[in-house]
């Protein structure tokens, strides 16, 4: 058994109210360990301010290399390449509108022994090209293949010396890492290198210790990031002997929800009285029961539509989910935002709710006294 509790803040959707929550908590418990797991987009050290003490590196994949060095240039990758990311090292050719050198490449008519022919001039890519025929190119902006190695060659026996004007590379922004590539290459010019996908930090708050992480623009695998600053959040429990973690949840239902889901003891679900809230907040609960995850839910800015939150209401009852509490919509919170503050520090209808539902949680939780 854990010697912790872990508490996620989630939601369908964002911008419900979830990292105003979760800081709020952190506030009102006194010490805990804090976790945004909302890796595509942290917030929460924006209000919590860390200072951080040790961060480190996340990979979330491979990414092919293909060594100029070792490269004779005969065309087996590109030919596999599904994800267009393979083309000739010298090549500018590429089609009005595209963002990357990439995408789009076109060859002469040359016989590549063991694999399709393209006709001449037409595209290549990771569909049959004869099923698939684009409007073609002047023969003269055409990049030449080099020809076939031969069987000694394919073996790895020989290379041909490298030319600049027939050596492959790969674009690392196309590239899914599926390593095609390095398995058809006949003289192992391709290596699989791992993929810098983000960056983690952990550091100390006046609340307490907490872990957070940047998804790096464009990566994906975001739920083993999720996880990893999860796992690196219980340790910090442990060795400091925290009895709770708090855990700002990513919003929607994908992976990163399941990472940040999967084991706790109680899922908060902020919602709001909007037809969207309510379709959200039914997905959200179908997958926290898939997991077997206790579910709790809270209504953010009630009163901006009273008819929706009886009907939010009836369903949690009808599903047997425990309404903890109602927080009314109040531009004093958004002035705290904007002033980097924690919203239940003011005096206000909002920040009095909040504090209730703070006790309601503590006590679902079965946590000691604790909070300000």
């Amino acid at each position: 058994m854990k010697p912790f509790r872990e508490l996620v803040v989630i939601s369908g959707k964002g911008g419900t109210g979830k990292t105003t929550l979760t800081a709020s908590f952190s506030y009102l418990v006194g010490r805990s360990v804090q976790c945004d797991a909302d890796v595509d987009a942290p917030d929460l050290w924006i209000l919590l301010q860390p200072k951080i003490e040790a961060e480190g590196s996340f990979s979330g994949g491979k990414v092919a290399r293909i060594s100029p060095e070792k490269c004779i240039g005969c065309g087996l990758c590109y030919q596999h390449c599904r994800y267009e990311a393979i083309g000739p090292a010298n090549s500018t050719t590429r089609m009005a509108g595209l963002t990357s050198d990439f995408s789009y490449y076109w060859v002469a008519d040359r016989q590549l022994e063991g694999h399709r022919q393209p006709q001449e001039g037409r595209f290549l890519s990771n569909t049959n090209p004869e099923t698939n025929p684009k409007t073609p190119l002047p023969p003269e902006i055409l990049p030449t293949l080099q020809e076939p190695a031969s069987s000694q060659e394919q073996a790895g026996q020989a290379s041909l010396p490298p030319d600049q004007g027939r050596i492959f590379r790969i674009d690392p922004n196309s590239c899914e890492g599926c390593g095609v590539c390095q398995i058809v290459c006949p003289v192992a010019a391709v290596q699989l290198e791992e993929r810098y996908s983000g960056q983690w930090f952990s550091g100390e708050t006046a609340y307490g210790p907490m872990v957070y992480a940047r998804l790096a623009p464009g990566q994906e695998n975001s739920g083993k990031l999720v996880t990893l600053v999860r796992q690196k959040a219980q340790i910090l429990a442990r060795n400091h002997q925290i009895p709770l973690i708090i855990i700002d949840g990513p919003p929607g239902t994908g992976c990163p929800v399941i990472s940040a889901l999967t084991g706790v003891d109680l899922a908060l679900v902020v919602t709001e009285p909007t037809l969207s809230g309510k379709h959200d907040l039914e997905r959200v609960a179908a997958l926290a029961e898939h997991l077997r995850v206790p579910l709790a839910i809270v209504v953010n800015k009630y009163d901006l539509n009273p008819e929706i939150t009886s009907e939010l209401e009836s369903w949690a009852a009808a599903h047997s989910y425990p309404v903890l509490g109602r927080i009314p919509f109040s531009p004093a919170v958004t002035q705290s935002l904007l002033a980097k503050d924690i919203a239940v520090r003011q005096e206000n209808p909002a920040s009095s709710a909040i504090r209730e539902i703070w006790s309601r949680v503590r006590g679902t939780l079965h946590l000691g006294e604790g909070g300000k």
